[in-house]
Parts: structure tokens; C-alpha cells; sequence
């Protein structure tokens, strides 16, 4: 069963464009399971992946276990975007997606190559 979920998150990562990894801030062990989503990213997609780092649940504010500090300190050490987020309340969701998508937009614009135009060629006799 486990390496079902390993081969199926594998081939998302090969048909993804950019990734967004999530954690809860009540929760320090989805903080610390980062890294190795991260290493499986880079390890398929390259050394530049297109990541954004979320720490979720920020309206939990009571049971926080994880910093922003420590959030913006690993996503610097990713080189990736962070923000912290609510999916309960919708805080920073939609602000979330139009990041990636200018991301995916900024790097999609600088990776097109050049396409030639037509040459027409017209003869007269």
C-alpha cells in the first residue's frame, strides 16, 4: 500500500508544474515531513522546481507549534515563496494561488523558446 501512494505521488510530481507544500502550524510533525516532499520534487523536477511553502490552520493561532520565523527560514532554505494561510477562513487562499500562478506564468514565459516566424516566399515569373 505504501509504495502504491510512493509511485502515485511520483508520477504527480513528473506531471507537475508547480507544487505547493503545505503543513498545519499546529503541528510540528507535518513541518518536519517537508524536506523529504521537497528532495522527491527536486530529485524529479530539477534543482528549480516551482515551490510555494503554506503553513496552514494560521487561525489556530492557540495551538501554534511551528513559527512563521521557522516557516520563512525553510522556505528560504527551499528558495521558494511562504506564506501562512487559512483554509477555515480563507485567509491568503486566493492571494496563495495567484502566486503560483504568477510563478508558473514567469517561468513558462522565460523557458518558451523562440518560434521562428514563417518565411513566405512569393515568386513572380
Amino acid at each position: 500500500m505504501i509504495e502504491e501512494h510512493a509511485s502515485l505521488r511520483e508520477q504527480s510530481v513528473r506531471d507537475g508544474h508547480g507544487f505547493v507544500l503545505v503543513y498545519s502550524i499546529a503541528s510540528r510533525s507535518t513541518f518536519e515531513r517537508l524536506e523529504m516532499f521537497h528532495q522527491l520534487i527536486k530529485r524529479i523536477k530539477g534543482d528549480n522546481p516551482i515551490v510555494m511553502l503554506v503553513g496552514n490552520k494560521c487561525d489556530k493561532t492557540y495551538a501554534r507549534e511551528v513559527s512563521r520565523e521557522e516557516g520563512a527560514a525553510l522556505a528560504r532554505q527551499f528558495g521558494c515563496e511562504f506564506m501562512e494561510t487559512s483554509a477555515k477562513t480563507a485567509q491568503n487562499v486566493e492571494r496563495l494561488f495567484m502566486n503560483l500562478i504568477r510563478l508558473l506564468r514567469q517561468t513558462l514565459v522565460s523557458v518558451e523558446p523562440d518560434v521562428p516566424t514563417q518565411r513566405r516566399c512569393c515568386t513572380v515569373n
